[in-house]
């Protein structure tokens, strides 16, 4: 079943990438989408993606040091497409995953490869009381922490990290995929404490739209591919 799962969400993701390819083609030259990268922390998770793009993986890592992360690199149609996983965890034998990883994954990959657009994609855990279902498809329209909690000022709004996704409506409209904030941490779990930053940043944002930050590197657009899986925060 959750083989099943992770497949039909990459199967999604491979319609987002060519519905991209063919809105730039057809409707938005100006925004220039040469070359993508595609974050995952699983390899289970990118091997449907992989084996359907037929991307090939770089034997020899692209990025510096002794980072473990993989690259796979292939064309769909003329834009060049990377799917970077974070590699083993040396001496645990499984994925690296959390947000250390992913963060050396995605500075490396934006350093290196230099995509027009980075697209952070996997499973996540959701709240059926906000709608959400296992197996539903998300675009994000926000990025932040829920477990960063510093109680210092000036340093909680830091810990929160709140950053805008890129926006794309018409990809959200042919899709019909639903959007959503993407809040990150390193448990599977959501103690009381995670769940109420959550709904408390949900009130903030409804209560003011105004105080929105962007992503630091504005040459690079940002976007999240999220399926919903069965491993976290249903009930609530």
């Amino acid at each position: 079943r959750d083989v099943l799962e992770l497949a039909s969400h990459f199967a999604s993701l491979v319609v987002i990438l060519r519905s991209l390819y063919k809105q730039r083609k057809q409707k938005h030259r100006a925004m220039s989408v040469k070359t993508i990268a595609v974050l995952v922390a699983m390899e289970a998770e990118a091997a449907p993606l992989v084996e359907r793009l037929g991307l090939q993986k770089q034997e020899k890592s692209p990025f510096a040091g002794p980072l473990p992360a993989v690259v796979f690199t292939g064309l769909v149609g003329d834009t060049t497409v990377h799917v970077c996983i974070n590699g083993p965890a040396l001496g645990f034998g499984v994925d690296s995953v959390g947000t250390v990883p992913a963060a050396l994954t995605a500075y490396q990959a934006c350093h290196v490869l230099r995509p027009d657009l980075l697209i952070n994609a996997g499973t996540a855990g959701g709240f059926a009381a906000k709608g959400g279902s296992v197996g539903d498809v998300y675009l994000a329209t926000r990025f932040c922490n829920h477990d960063r909690r510093i109680q210092i000022p000036g340093f909680d709004t830091y810990g929160i990290g709140a950053v805008d996704a890129a926006r794309c409506p018409n990809l959200t409209d042919a899709l019909g995929f639903k959007t959503g904030v993407v809040s990150t941490g390193n448990s599977l779990d959501c103690p009381s404490v995670d769940h109420e930053n959550l709904q408390k940043k949900r009130r903030q944002r409804q209560g003011d739209g105004s105080r929105r930050r962007r992503a630091r590197r504005p040459d690079v657009r940002n976007s999240a591919h999220r399926g919903e899986s069965d491993h976290g925060h249903r009930g609530r």
